[in-house]
């Protein structure tokens, strides 16, 4: 069954009708064949029956068939898109361009062919669903370990609603709602291999740089473009945190190793002056500097060729970074059990749990507006209330243990 227009197209074995809501019709003209599928685009329709296809022209139908390689082949489901008919058959899933050429992409036995929102290609097949990508199949199906059965499952038809909207009709196991467009994953599969962890992403104009414990990745246009390791130059594969200057170079943590620029062409590192290689998180200040928080010996700061420290006994509130974050005025230090830091006018100052910080613990920071910051812990979120206004402190005398001081004294 099929809408066209007004009313509802029915293909039996027995005949082929139209049904407007009341009223039965015959299709004149119409062969009297069994039909697999129909496909409608602007306006135009096509209709699937054996090796046949049979489309509507101004004086009737006209039947054209189709010279499959194997004998028997049987459309079971068709598509057009961009100038390309898309044939499913039991014995197999062929292209066919606009100069009648014929090219086989799998052969596997295709039930059923839709396409979602997105111009991505789904089909479904005698075990599970396939998604065309790059001129070859590859499995699709939704995630979770209660979908596992889906794969080997016979899906009989797919209908897509809209992006977060695809049923799966199948055969033996009942209906399938899948949502693809609220989660759009990038896996192994699209040859992102990540080592087990993605770190931090950088959006460079359009251009988004991911750190994994396997390098460093670029992606755009829904795809992986490059994948940087060491053997491109990259100081070390486990990249905890990204950040950009503002000549558009990339800064990079490299565990173990210390930090490296990237200009898009070649890596640089930076090392000289830490006293910790294990960088795990970078930033830029106000003054183009670049920041990077270390697992044990503090905040590294770089100018004149080489890193400063910066340490608990110069203010900061532990040792151990775990995050760092610039907000425009002032730089915030995460630490791993002291709190967070902040450093503002020179001055370095710590709030921890006892003066109210949900721990101390501090993972992430957040400038949410001009006077307010969310910080990020073990077990939950502080949002902090900033107040630059100045208060008056009236002082008269200076009362000590052994005299009573004037200001003038």
């Amino acid at each position: 069954m099929n809408v066209l227009g007004d009313n509802l197209f029915i293909s039996t074995n027995l005949e082929n009708i139209f049904y407007d809501g009341s009223i039965v019709s015959f299709i004149k003209g119409f062969p009297n064949i069994k039909i697999n599928d129909v496909y409608t685009l602007n306006g135009k329709e096509w209709f699937a029956s054996g090796s046949k296809i049979i489309t509507k022209e101004e004086r009737g139908y006209k039947t054209e068939i189709v010279a499959f390689p194997k004998g028997k082949t049987k459309i079971t489901s068709f598509l057009f898109l961009n100038g390309t008919e898309y044939y499913g058959t039991n014995n197999g899933f062929y292209t066919r361009d606009q100069n009648k050429k014929l090219k086989m992409i799998s052969s596997q036995n295709i039930v059923s062919i839709s396409m979602l929102k997105t111009d991505d290609i789904i089909l479904g097949t005698k075990k599970g669903a396939y998604l065309l990508k790059n001129g070859s199949l590859r499995s699709y199906y939704p995630t979770g370990d209660e979908f596992s059965s889906f794969k080997k499952t016979p899906i009989q038809d797919i209908e897509v609603v809209s992006n977060n909207e695809v049923w799966f009709s199948t055969f033996g196991s009942g209906i399938y709602l899948h949502d693809p467009g609220t989660f759009e994953n990038y896996t192994l599969q699209d040859g992102f291999n990540t080592g087990g962890m993605v770190y931090d992403i950088e959006n460079v104009n359009g251009l988004f740089f991911i750190a994994t414990s396997n390098g460093l990745f670029s992606f755009k246009n829904h795809q992986i473009l490059r994948h940087f390791t060491k053997k491109d130059g990259l100081p070390s594969n486990t990249i905890r945190s990204l950040d950009q200057r503002e000549n558009g170079d990339l800064i990079i943590a490299c565990y173990n190793r210390g930090v490296a620029t990237f200009n898009g062409d070649s890596f640089t590192l930076l090392e000289n002056g830490l006293d910790d290689k294990r960088v795990i998180a970078v930033s830029i200040d106000n003054n183009n500097k670049i920041w990077a928080g270390t697992e044990s010996a503090g905040i590294g700061v770089f100018s004149d060729l080489s890193f400063t420290m910066i340490k608990d006994s110069e203010g900061l509130g532990h040792n151990e970074l775990f995050s760092l974050y610039n907000d425009g005025q002032r730089m915030w230090a995460g630490t791993f059990g002291g709190g967070v830091s902040c450093y503002d006018q020179d001055t370095w100052f710590t709030m921890n749990e006892s003066d109210g910080l949900v721990s101390n613990v501090i993972g992430s920071v957040m400038k949410i507006d001009q006077n307010k910051v969310m910080i990020g812990g073990t077990n939950g979120i502080s949002i902090l209330l900033l107040n630059d206004q100045s208060f008056s402190l009236n002082v008269k005398n200076i009362r000590t243990p052994k005299t009573d001081l004037t200001l003038n004294d």
